[in-house]
């Protein structure tokens, strides 16, 4: 059997199977993780969605880090030079190492 020809045969089966596993496509929105929603807060100097994020009881988000530079949240405050942020996020836990 031909590789297109066996992929025609299996894509029925798997439309089937993922209907009922129930998984639904998504919008873009909702498929950003809570790490990269905290970044971008941070990016942003988003206050209210920064102290958010950080008030929900057993939070690691304060370390989280960007998947493709590697950077946290402290890094960010680092590179602008806000000292603002940086207080804040130290005094929340933020590795400083």
């Amino acid at each position: 059997m031909k590789p297109r020809t066996a992929l025609r045969a299996i894509l029925p089966v798997l439309a089937v199977l993922s209907a009922g596993l129930g998984v639904v496509a998504t919008p873009a929105q909702a498929q950003f993780s809570q790490g990269y929603k905290f970044l971008d807060a941070i990016r942003k100097k988003d206050g209210n969605a920064v102290q958010e994020a950080l008030s929900e009881p057993g939070s690691t988000l304060i370390n989280s880090r960007d998947v493709t530079s590697g950077e946290t949240a402290l890094h960010i405050v680092t590179q602008r030079r806000d000292l603002t942020w940086m207080s804040y996020l130290i005094g929340k836990g933020a590795n400083v190492n």
